[in-house]
């Protein structure tokens, strides 16, 4: 009986345990994702904020957001227009 409660709480330690690794991972991920937009020659603070504010996530704009999306975004299309 000792042991199945030994191992329960064990169980439930791993599994808080890997809860919160991933959470850990996720969080170091994302700002990675903030650091390499932020890097990126000619993205101000206000295109920074802009883009952001739209995709809400920097992976979205780095990896998933094809050149339409950014241009729309940043209204260079219209722009264009003129």
């Amino acid at each position: 009986m000792k042991m199945i409660l030994v191992m329960n709480v064990l169980e439930r330690n791993i599994n808080l345990f890997h809860q919160r690794l991933l959470a850990v991972m996720k969080h170091r991920t994302n700002i990675i994702y903030w650091e390499a937009l932020n890097e990126i020659e000619g993205v101000t603070p206000y295109i920074f904020r802009k883009l952001l504010n739209y995709f809400e996530n920097p992976y979205f704009i780095l990896y998933e957001a094809n050149e339409r999306e950014l241009l729309e975004v940043l209204n260079v299309m219209k722009e264009r227009k003129r």
